[in-house]
């Protein structure tokens, strides 16, 4: 199945669909999937349904706050307004699946550990041993070793 990361669009958009006119079931569903982290994955089909009911019920009456408060400044420094177009771009609604997915990247379920065999695990330690001890006899083979003889006289 193919998934895609939640962004911070999804999420938005997922929150919005509790106020659209459909049916229980499909409200509990996504509000199950928007009580997701960032990051998590959401599949494809459910990105297509949200389009799906967005473009299926245009005028729905949907409150409009984008949970920002720099978009209630009426603040007219340039930076602020381009923040504000950014910020209104991300959160407008999205007709095509494309406009939804912008920043989000495919889910791949991280490796799971293979477990170790004990047998590979015994072999691996006996020779490990062996390269150590192989290694310690080359380290010290040019060692000269003196052997004095103490003579004690009475």
């Amino acid at each position: 199945m193919l998934e895609f990361e939640i962004t911070e669009r999804i999420k938005f958009h997922l929150n919005r669909i509790q106020y659209y006119p459909i049916s229980v079931n499909e409200k509990k569903e996504f509000q199950k999937i928007s009580k997701c982290t960032l990051g998590e994955p959401v599949s494809f089909t459910m990105l297509q349904k949200i389009i799906k009911i967005q473009n299926d019920y245009p005028d729905a009456n949907i409150p409009n706050n984008n949970n920002n408060k720099k978009n209630n400044n009426n603040n007219n420094n340039n930076n602020n307004n381009e923040k504000n177009d950014k910020i209104n771009e991300d959160f407008k609604i999205c007709k095509y699946i494309h406009e939804l997915m912008k920043g989000s990247k495919p889910y791949f379920e991280p490796e799971k550990p293979k477990p170790k065999d004990p047998k590979k695990e015994k072999w691996l330690q006996q020779l490990r041993h062996e390269y150590e001890n192989r290694q310690y006899q080359k380290m010290v083979r040019n060692v000269v070793v003196s052997k004095v003889f103490i003579i004690i006289t009475f």
